[in-house]
């Protein structure tokens, strides 16, 4: 939305092709790094963004993106409904889609209990009692940041060990007020109906379930970035697109910002930012191609 605000603001012309509103914003309960508020849910504010960009004059496109030819120029651009769009640059903002467990009460207390991001949502469990899924890298840095407002965590790993970093891995063994649940996996997400509060576990060793109270739970067993349409463009072994430090893609008028690029600091504060800097990029690409250059010559001839 940031890069669509900047281009209305340009008066450059451009469409946004929206999926899902706000993407993993809507999925956050509230934000509190977000500059200028001190508390805002993930969905308003996403709303709040969407509609600003709208009052601005950006076009929508309700759809999603199918493939991309590169190869031609200007770019095509097909959707799922067999529309083309041509392009003469391109803003690529399609974020992650975090992976899921696939239990009953995962998708009906997510954001009511169920957290996916810690920098958001940790503080909200202020010395309550939090149940973390996973045993990788997702997990075990979302317990750094849980640790600092909590001290009663239970990590549910479902493999023997843990498999991060030994860094990690030995932060998560040796902290006495982590306790970990090893070839264990959660089958449900218990709840009253408003909130979730607490999980079904089935340990693997015993084959025995147990049922696990908690205020807050946070699935963190990996993402995958939506960057399957656009395969000609260099990713790394993650699939995110490789961007250098203005998000300049591997192809010339390709942009990548947000969490779909490999930069590592996935907020939606940085995000924001990167959408915006790409947009001033793309209008710095696109006024030294020959088409706008015979235009700007016309005017002094």
């Amino acid at each position: 939305m940031s890069a669509a605000i900047y281009a209305a603001r340009a008066k450059i012309d451009h469409v946004v092709i929206q999926g899902e509103l706000g993407g993993q914003l809507m999925k956050a309960s509230y934000l509190e790094n977000w500059p200028g508020s001190s508390s805002i849910l993930g969905g308003e504010l996403a709303k709040d963004m969407e509609s600003q960009t709208k009052q601005l004059g950006s076009k929508f496109i309700a759809d999603l993106v199918e493939n991309v030819n590169f190869d031609v120029n200007p770019f095509e651009i097909k959707l799922t409904n067999n529309c083309v769009i041509k392009a003469n640059s391109i803003i690529i903002a399609t974020g992650i889609q975090r992976k899921k467990l696939k239990v009953s009460g995962e998708d009906k207390y997510l954001g009511a209990g169920i957290a996916v991001c810690a920098y958001c949502d940790a503080p909200l469990f202020q010395d309550k009692t939090v149940v973390v899924v996973g045993g990788g890298h997702s997990a075990l840095k979302e317990l750094g940041i849980i640790k600092k407002y909590t001290n009663k965590i239970t990590l549910i790993n479902n493999s023997s060990k843990l498999n991060a970093p030994k860094m990690l891995a030995d932060y998560a063994t040796d902290d006495p007020d982590i306790k970990i649940l090893s070839n264990c996996e959660v089958k449900e997400i218990t709840g009253d109906g408003q909130k979730a509060t607490g999980v079904k576990v089935y340990n693997k060793a015993t084959r025995k379930f147990f049922n696990l109270p908690a205020d807050g739970i946070f699935i963190a067993i990996g993402t995958k970035p939506n960057s399957g349409p656009f395969k000609q463009l260099n990713r790394n072994k993650h699939g995110e697109i490789e961007v250098d430090c203005n998000g300049k893609s591997s192809i010339e008028g390709v942009f990548a910002a947000g969490d779909v690029s490999d930069k590592t600091h996935h907020q939606a504060v940085t995000a924001s930012a990167a959408g915006y800097a790409c947009a001033m990029e793309a209008e710095k690409y696109l006024c030294s191609t020959t088409e706008c250059l015979e235009k700007r010559e016309s005017l002094y001839h």
